[in-house]
C-alpha cells in the first residue's frame, strides 16, 4: 500500500512538474505552455512568438477547417496553418469553425459543468473564415446554420428566424 502511494505521489509531482513545461512540437511551429498566464504561446520555426493559443480540452485548441483559435487581450480569433492571423481577436468567445463558419458570441455566460465549463447564453451570431460577420451577434442562440443552403436559423426572444447568409 506505501509503494502504491508513494508511486501515486510521485506520479502527480511529476505531471505537475511536466506541465511547467508542455512543450509540443507542430509543423510549422511550437507550442509551449505558460503556466503563470495558463494558456499556450506559438512559436514560429525560427522561434518567434506568433501568438496565443485558446486553452482547450488540457492542451492547445486543434485546427478546425484549417483554422485555430487564438487569444489576444481576452479576445478570441483565428490563426491559419501558416502562422498568418486569419480572423483577428474581436470575440468574447468562439466555437471551432465548421460548415465554413465560427459561431461568435458577444458577452457570453458561462456554466461550470463537472471539469469543463459550458457557453450557455450571450448574443450569438456567425463570421466567415475571412473575418466579416454574415449573422450579426443579437441572437438568443444559432440553432443551424448551412453555407451549402445560404440559411441560418437563429432564436431571438423565442422566435424562431431563418436568415439567408453568404
Amino acid at each position: 500500500m506505501k509503494r502504491i502511494l508513494a508511486a501515486s505521489l510521485l506520479l502527480i509531482f511529476s505531471m505537475s512538474l511536466y506541465a511547467e513545461d508542455w512543450v509540443i512540437k507542430e509543423k510549422n511551429g511550437t507550442c509551449r505552455f505558460n503556466s503563470e498566464k495558463k494558456y499556450f504561446e506559438y512559436y514560429s520555426l525560427k522561434g518567434r512568438k506568433i501568438a496565443n493559443i485558446f486553452f482547450f480540452d488540457n492542451g492547445p485548441d486543434y485546427y478546425s477547417e484549417g483554422l485555430r483559435r487564438i487569444v489576444e487581450n481576452g479576445k478570441i480569433g483565428f490563426i491559419n496553418r501558416k502562422n498568418r492571423i486569419a480572423v483577428k481577436p474581436q470575440f468574447d468567445f468562439a466555437f471551432p469553425f465548421g460548415g465554413g463558419f465560427s459561431v461568435v458570441i458577444k458577452d457570453p455566460v458561462y456554466e461550470k459543468m463537472g471539469e469543463h465549463t459550458a457557453v450557455k447564453g450571450g448574443k450569438y451570431g456567425l463570421v466567415n473564415r475571412y473575418g466579416r460577420i454574415v449573422v450579426p451577434m443579437k441572437y438568443d442562440s444559432i440553432a443551424d446554420y448551412s453555407k451549402e443552403s445560404g440559411t441560418a436559423v437563429v432564436y431571438l426572444d423565442k422566435k424562431k428566424i431563418i436568415l439567408k447568409i453568404r
